[in-house]
């Protein structure tokens, strides 16, 4: 046998044995924010001992997952108010072994409340209140956006909104109450998070079964340098911008997906990016930037 071939055998074998390493170190990990706690270990659904059990968090589970790994989200009828973020190898999978976060219908919102001291009276039954980020605004009542009134950008005031109504006018939130109405009293939030889940220089990953919702910009945003991403009957609602983004050289798959209520975009497609929507529901044809 020559040298030549002896080289060949040797890669093909080291190659085998690193494939199976992949599968050894492959793990589940369990995240529920009624059990959980993040200081736990994440490799059980259920508190078994001091240090393991599931954690808190789903962003807890994306720091503690190694390359293949599958994030389980246990719902427990109250979201998880996190964003969530996917960034480079680590957080990627493989062919035929993704990075899989399986979502079991459980909500992911970036709502917040309103603090009570943070409304300011202006008359007339006009009140306001000025969010911290800026830049896309959401304003949400009982767990449902509010009637909004859009306005110009060069509007030299804001307008006289009807009752019920809001408006974004540089850089604060004006709403007219009721004639009884003091929104200090109520439970006003919103839209504090920038965006759900933000996926930049990602490979093989698989999010299923997961609701994102109260966003200021987006849902889902995958930056830059994405392949092979699966978006798998997700819910995407009620963001202040979009959905969807995919932008720079994202690829994105959407299928059996759900957009409803989304400010401006349901799926918000810019520069190189691309999205291939399957069997999914949109209340908005796809917006495309160039």
């Amino acid at each position: 046998m020559s040298l030549r071939s002896c080289c060949a055998i040797t890669l093909v074998f080291a190659g085998m044995a690193a494939l199976s390493g992949v599968a050894c170190r492959a793990a589940e990990l369990y995240v529920d924010n009624a059990w959980g706690r993040d200081g736990y270990s994440g490799r059980s659904p259920r508190p078994t001992g001091r240090l393991d059990g599931p954690v808190r968090t789903i962003q807890r589970a994306i720091d503690l997952a190694q390359r293949g790994d599958r994030i389980i989200v246990a719902d427990t009828g109250v979201p998880y108010f996190e964003s969530l973020s996917l960034t480079g190898d680590r957080h990627s999978g493989f062919e035929g072994a993704e990075l899989t976060i399986l979502g079991n219908g459980a909500t992911v919102s970036g709502a917040r409340l309103v603090p009570p001291a943070a409304w300011g009276y202006r008359g007339e039954n006009l009140w306001s209140f000025t969010p911290f980020r800026k830049g896309h605004y959401l304003l949400l009542l009982d767990g449902r956006p509010v009637p909004e009134v859009a306005v110009p950008s060069d509007a030299p005031a804001p307008p006289d909104l009807p009752e019920g109504h809001w408006c974004a006018w540089r850089g604060t939130i004006h709403y007219r109450s009721g004639e009884l109405e003091d929104p200090r009293e109520r439970g006003f939030a919103f839209g504090y998070e920038g965006v759900g889940l933000s996926l930049y220089d990602v490979r093989h990953v698989v999010v299923r079964d997961l609701t994102f919702e109260h966003f200021r910009q987006d849902g889902v945003h995958a930056h830059d340098l994405c392949r092979d991403v699966s978006l798998i009957d997700v819910t995407s609602r009620e963001n202040g911008r979009a959905g969807v983004a995919v932008g720079g050289t994202a690829t994105v798959r959407v299928l059996g997906c759900r957009f409803a209520g989304n400010r401006l975009h349901d799926v918000l497609i810019r520069e190189q990016g691309q999205a291939a929507i399957e069997e999914s529901e949109l209340e908005k044809p796809p917006t495309v930037i160039d």
